[in-house]
């Protein structure tokens, strides 16, 4: 939750498009240390869990669909509220939802795919690096 919560203004005072304005800001602070937070969750559900054993390769199926499913819920819960919030933002009212979700969907699309396959092809590798470290 810590690194959610310092990464945020990193991410939105250094993000290339500029920074974010504060409503989005306060969501993305908010969202971000809930991701971690998940990841706690993640871990407990892990530990106790046979076919998660740190020491070995976590690079098995199981581990992998749960990780990719994990990451597909986090960003469409992220896109779908930050979009909520940006058009309330723009529009002052829910009405403005529709055209900025349309606007957005190759994003939208691109950050799922992409987040989904970091989550199943480096989340495993980088679990058990940070392991080995402690």
């Amino acid at each position: 939750m810590i690194v959610g919560l310092i990464s945020t203004p990193i991410f939105t005072f250094f993000n290339p498009f500029g920074a974010s304005p504060l409503p989005l800001f306060f969501y993305q602070l908010i969202h971000y240390t809930l991701t971690g937070l998940s990841g706690a969750l993640t871990r407990n559900f892990f530990e106790k869990k046979k076919y998660f054993p740190t020491n070995e390769d976590l690079y098995n199926i199981r581990v992998m669909v749960i990780l990719g499913a994990t990451g597909v819920i986090i960003t469409i819960s992220f896109q779908l509220i930050s979009t909520i919030v940006s058009a309330l933002i723009q529009y002052g009212t829910i009405k403005g939802f529709l055209p900025t979700f349309l606007f957005g969907i190759p994003f939208t699309i691109t950050h799922i795919i992409g987040n989904t396959l970091a989550f199943i092809f480096i989340l495993p590798g980088l679990i058990q690096l940070v392991h080995k470290l402690l």
